[in-house]
């Protein structure tokens, strides 16, 4: 029974320790894959030169937000492979624009500076409105729904407003692809890991 019990022991550390080193191998290509979805599917949809939005500035804080990410978890014995969602993805501060480009945005926006917005609606904007609070005030961006108040500030101005790139998009789900890749290998890193783990068992005792 002591033997028995001592080689149960020793299958079950090793199957932990197997499958957390194939889920560290198959994090860096979970990311690499949610990457080029990213630059797909936000980066690659990007159409309007005049936008004055930095892109790659997000995409730099997104990539850093995705390394930072706990994609391995332990619960005893236990270990699972998370891989982030919109509900479990970081978008706070700073994120919020990336996130409404996953959610989708109903109608058509233009860009405007605080200037532009204060004439427009005659006030000035909340900070909470602007695309990024990182950014120094001169260079903010405040997206605002494109309505006849808005063409007519338009005419008043004697110019056109930067259409937002993303006005009328459905969502666009840019982790997606990491679940289902981990979907699609799951049990070939779990056979993977109880292989390895019988071999040392076996050698182990030999």
């Amino acid at each position: 029974m002591y033997v028995t019990k001592t080689v149960s022991k020793k299958v079950e550390a090793g199957l932990k320790r197997n499958l957390k080193n194939e889920f560290y191998i198959a994090i860096d290509e979970i990311k690499q894959i949610i990457i080029e979805e990213y630059d797909d599917k936000v980066m690659g949809s990007i159409t309007n030169s005049r936008s004055v939005i930095d892109y790659n500035m997000y995409r730099d804080e997104f990539i850093s937000r995705l390394d930072d990410f706990q994609f391995i978890k332990e619960e005893g014995n236990i270990v699972t492979l998370d891989v982030p969602d919109i509900e479990t993805f970081d978008f706070s501060d700073g994120l919020e624009i990336v996130e409404t480009i996953m959610e989708g945005l109903s109608g058509t926006y233009v860009e405007v500076n605080e200037a532009e917005y204060s004439s427009i609606f005659g006030k000035k904007p909340r900070l909470a409105e602007a695309v990024d609070k990182r950014v120094s005030p001169k260079d903010r961006v405040f997206l605002v729904k494109y309505t006849g108040k808005v063409r007519g500030a338009e005419k008043e101005l004697s110019k056109r407003f930067v259409r937002y790139p993303f006005s009328n998009t459905p969502p666009i789900d840019i982790l997606e692809a990491g679940n289902l890749f981990v979907s699609d290998n799951l049990d070939g890193w779990l056979h993977n890991a109880v292989e390895k783990s019988n071999k040392e068992v076996v050698t182990s005792y030999k």
